[in-house]
């Protein structure tokens, strides 16, 4: 017969022959051992250096061995080391106690050596094999979690990649065929200005002057006139006369001056859509930047300004800002990281437009947008809105006072992402975890509490120059 060798076998009796004869019997079979002549000196050792198995006598003076097979299973630390008793006593209800403590076998005394060696044996050899299955089974259980996650983060990635490459070529796109017409329209204003000014003061000639009163004027005067007509390639009097009549010169007086300012502000409303465009199509290639929080958030605002214009049963949605003055500015991945902050908000937006649906009249219909940092390096955005049923209950906190972090492992994955439905409002939230956590070492956390959501942005604060702030209500943008 053959034995395991090499391990550590711990011998536990309070009378000295019992443990001689295990003891060398164990010792001539390959075994190392330990003894303890009661059971805490046997605590007390398997505590220091744990071994592969024991034998434990029932009877013994201070604690029995139940109470101590009782301590040492309910130490997870040594739980799973197998137990086997050493008994005289015969009966059953002894037995039985002591394998619901957790013991694995036991052997009467007098002792059969052979006997007692091969019970050892077998239940190292089990214990053996139950040590290695189960790191085997931990090992593989984390190799399967970390597959998990990777391949979670693999078709976050893609969706994400998909979804924000083609936003980006959509607003790159639409910045570039913007772009031509307002240059045109940008070089050339100075120009158009230059040519009404010269109309309005012919204009406002013509109405303090009788044609046939200026026919009659000095030749001078006329020549003067001429070389005007001549420069600026003006029609004649004769021409004029003929083509304007009074009500057309009121109309171009009162609201020529009006339409040139509308124009001009139509033209910087469209370059400042354009530039937000190239920001937020940004691809982060050039890796971090220097931005604002305020800054992203506003450009992020700006185009979503025509959801924020649609009317739900005469509701219209309002973000409410509230950023701190002077907040520093962080070293971020600028397209990304706005990326997931308007998704939260569109998130917010579908939601908030879904319970105008539902009659309810007294749903608020204000976002509340508010950016703030500390003395510990950290910039804060809180996203918040009065619904507590957007996100699934398990990305929020059971305790209103303790966020709950995002884990992948409890967002399911959505394949129809095109439905609004809130699985897809919890991918918005896987995204903007990957952007934040992943690529800016922050942290997303999300609280509800008294029938409010609120989605929290954690950025470390990396420099100490400032941007600039802002504060208000941004109403729905004018056409």
């Amino acid at each position: 017969m053959t034995y395991e060798r090499n391990q550590t076998i711990l011998i536990v009796d309070d009378t000295p022959t019992n443990l001689d004869v295990l003891a060398n019997a164990l010792i001539n079979a390959g075994y190392q051992v330990a003894v303890a002549l009661d059971g805490e000196t046997a605590l007390t050792q398997i505590d220091y250096k744990p071994p592969q198995l024991i034998l434990l006598d029932v009877m013994m003076p201070g604690i029995d061995g139940f109470e101590t097979c009782r301590r040492l299973k309910s130490n997870p630390k040594v739980w799973n080391i197998p137990i086997i008793f050493m008994t005289a006593l015969s009966e059953a209800v002894n037995k039985s106690k002591g394998f619901s403590l957790g013991a694995v076998d036991y052997v009467t005394k007098p002792f059969e050596v052979e006997e007692v060696l091969a019970r050892v044996n077998t239940h190292l050899k089990l214990y053996q094999l139950t040590t290695s299955l189960e790191e085997e089974v931990t090992n593989k259980t984390a190799e399967l979690t970390v597959a998990l996650e990777q391949l979670q983060s693999t078709q976050i990635q893609m969706m994400y990649g998909e979804r924000m490459s083609l936003v980006g070529e959509l607003s790159a796109g639409l910045a570039y065929e913007i772009s031509n017409p307002i240059n045109f329209i940008s070089g050339n204003l100075g120009h158009v200005n230059n040519y009404f000014n010269q109309l309005l003061e012919f204009v406002d000639y013509y109405r303090e002057t009788d044609l046939s009163h200026r026919s009659l004027s000095s030749q001078n005067s006329s020549q003067k006139i001429d070389q005007k007509f001549a420069e600026s390639k003006l029609p004649t009097d004769s021409q004029l006369a003929s083509n304007f009549d009074l009500d057309d010169l009121d109309f171009i007086r009162r609201d020529l001056p009006k339409i040139l300012v509308s124009f001009q502000r139509g033209a910087n409303k469209i370059q400042t859509l354009v530039s937000t465009l190239r920001s937020f199509s940004n691809s982060d290639q050039f890796g971090r930047k220097q931005e604002s929080v305020n800054a992203l958030l506003d450009n992020c605002l700006t185009l979503i300004s025509h959801k924020l214009q649609h009317k739900t049963r005469s509701k219209t949605i309002r973000v409410i800002r509230s950023y701190q003055e002077d907040i520093p500015l962080i070293e971020c991945y600028p397209a990304a990281l706005s990326q997931s902050l308007m998704g939260i908000i569109l998130v917010y937006i579908t939601a908030l437009e879904a319970s105008f649906k539902e009659d309810a009249l007294n749903q608020s219909s204000d976002i509340l947008i508010k950016t703030e940092c500390d003395s510990l390096g950290s910039v804060f955005i809180h996203i918040s809105v009065c619904l507590d049923n957007i996100f699934s209950r398990d990305q929020l906190n059971k305790d209103a006072l303790n966020f709950a972090p995002i884990s992948l492992s409890n967002i399911p994955l959505d394949e129809n992402l095109n439905e609004r439905n809130t699985n897809s409002y919890d991918m918005s939230l896987l995204i903007a975890n990957d952007v934040v956590v992943q690529k800016h070492g922050g942290c997303l956390r999300t609280i509800v509490q008294s029938g409010q959501t609120e989605v929290i942005f954690e950025l470390k604060q990396i420099l100490a120059e400032k941007s600039i702030a802002s504060s208000g209500t941004i109403e729905p943008l004018e056409g």
